[in-house]
């Protein structure tokens, strides 16, 4: 009987495809159950699979609304400051081209830094530099 109301959900995950067999499996042997237990109930209120497993679903998912935003936090950013000097007498690898350098990018050299941090970083690369800083 599952051939009748399979889910056609096509994925390359082929445990995706296994999961919604036995979920519809699952759906379908307990609809049966409650029409064989409750038959004049079970066709008032569910005439067919598709009413059961709507109704089903929302007894399972309850009043959980996936459209709420996430609470904000009332943490402040750290209170280190970051500014670029010249720290060093020889040109350093910048370390976010260092960063970049793993994805085949080009190694850049400076002889400039970090102060709070203490590591060399190009102008160009200390935006990005901070925003990291920031998120650690």
């Amino acid at each position: 009987m599952i051939g009748y109301h399979i889910i056609n959900h096509r994925s390359r995950k082929w445990w995706r495809r296994l999961f919604f067999h036995f979920m519809t499996g699952s759906a379908l042997n307990a609809y049966i159950i409650a029409k064989d237990s409750n038959p004049e109930t079970v066709g008032r209120e569910w005439p067919n699979i598709q009413d059961f497993v709507e109704d089903l679903a929302d007894g399972l998912i309850g009043d959980y609304c996936a459209g709420k935003d996430a609470p904000i936090l009332d943490t402040a950013r750290p209170a280190c400051v970051h500014t670029m000097e010249r720290l060093f007498e020889k040109e350093k690898v910048c370390v976010e081209c260092r960063a970049k350098a793993n994805r085949g990018e080009r190694v850049g050299t400076s002889k400039f830094g970090c102060v709070e941090c203490n590591v060399p970083v190009h102008h160009q690369c200390f935006p990005p530099h901070i925003n990291r800083a920031y998120k650690l």
